[in-house]
């Protein structure tokens, strides 16, 4: 009698098993999007600092040619 238990045991540990893969696919995912964004997000900043830079350096030889 005890060997439907133990397999049934062992079942339910096999099926927690695939779905904790599945939970850690899905988060892979989801942790991989994140980086892409978080990529995507520092390369636009860099690329606004720098203009930031270019226009504040405009601004800068504009006044000089005021004064």
């Amino acid at each position: 009698m005890q060997s439907p238990d133990l397999m049934q045991i062992i079942q339910n540990i096999l099926l927690k098993q695939q779905q904790m893969e599945e939970k850690c696919q899905e988060m892979v995912e989801i942790l991989t999007e994140l980086e892409n964004f978080l990529a995507k997000s520092k390369k636009e900043n860099k690329e606004l600092m720098e203009k930031g830079k270019a226009q504040e350096e405009g601004v800068q030889i504009n006044s000089e040619e005021v004064d």
